[in-house]
């Protein structure tokens, strides 16, 4: 593994605590980064839940399209088809269910907290785009461990919270391909030549 490499995975792996121990600082909440979802410090609201399962589904969209190109193994690029095919299904059905909410699942957030938390994300897209061969694939599937992670809590934590029925059925559709994703992400990074435990 390169030094770039070790170092995108080590700053990949310690984003989502960084970012936890930050939001747990502040009263609203973050909708850009989901490895850095809050976790029982706060209760969502449903339009919070929705415009937080769109972003994700952005980022896992654009992730599985970089995967398709830079996945040195058949396993990374056909994760990242499955990504992009999974998380496509999955934004139609938030925008509908947005749409019949009139949630506006495009408003900008103007805080510096949002727009850091957003840089920090392109700053992670743009490094991944820089890999490639099994240094891409690591990287790309520690991402995925933990963003798919930190996703999963999110929607336990809001399926208790929310008070729309259709999206409380929403979020339990989406726990089963969440997980899926996630454990597909930890075969990709075991198969990569990851030593350490992705679990």
């Amino acid at each position: 593994m390169t030094l770039q490499a070790t170092l995108l995975a080590g700053a990949i792996a310690i984003i989502p605590a960084l970012a936890r121990a930050d939001d747990a600082q502040k009263n609203q909440p973050s909708s850009m980064d989901h490895s850095a979802m809050d976790h029982g410090s706060k209760k969502l609201t449903d339009n919070q839940v929705l415009m937080k399962l769109h972003h994700i589904n952005k980022e896992e969209i654009e992730v599985g399209q970089i995967a398709q190109k830079n996945g040195s193994t058949s396993d990374a690029k056909d994760y990242g088809a499955t990504l992009v095919r999974d998380h496509t299904k999955a934004d139609k059905d938030v925008t509908a269910l947005a749409s019949k909410m009139s949630v506006d699942l495009e408003a900008k957030k103007t805080d510096a907290m949002h727009q850091q938390k957003q840089q920090v994300m392109q700053n992670k897209m743009d490094q991944l785009k820089k890999l490639s061969g099994k240094d891409f694939d690591r990287a790309f599937a520690q991402m995925m461990v933990n963003g798919h992670r930190g996703a999963i809590e999110m929607v336990k934590d809001a399926r208790g919270t929310v008070q729309s029925p259709e999206l409380k059925s929403l979020l339990e559709q989406l726990l089963p391909t969440l997980q899926k994703h996630e454990d597909t992400a930890n075969d990709v990074l075991n198969k990569a030549g990851n030593t350490a435990s992705a679990r």
